[in-house]
C-alpha cells in the first residue's frame, strides 16, 4: 500500500529520516498519540504499532529504506 502525497506523515518521517539505525519503533497507545490520524490505514480498532526498518538493496550505490506498520488490536501487547 503507498501512502498518497497529500497525507502528512512526521512519525514515519522521523522514523525513516538517515541516521535512525535500524532500530524498531513501538508506539504503546495509538489512541494518545497524534498518529491515530496518521495510521488512517490501518483498521479502526488498532491500538498500537510497531515500525520495523526495512532496506532494500538494488545495487551498492542504491538502497531504499521502508518501513512496516504492525498494528494490534490490543494496547501494549507487543515486547
Amino acid at each position: 500500500w503507498k501512502i498518497p502525497v497529500s497525507l502528512t506523515t512526521p512519525i514515519l518521517d522521523r522514523f525513516l529520516k538517515e541516521g535512525q539505525g535500524n532500530k524498531e519503533s513501538y508506539l504503546p497507545t495509538l489512541q494518545a498519540l497524534p498518529g491515530r490520524t496518521e495510521f488512517t490505514y490501518l483498521p479502526q480498532n488498532t491500538q498500537e504499532v510497531l515500525l520495523l526498518p526495512i532496506d532494500i538493496s538494488s545495487n551498492e550505490n542504491s538502497f531504499q529504506k521502508l518501513a512496516l506498520a504492525l498494528g494490534g488490536d490490543t494496547a501494549k501487547t507487543f515486547t
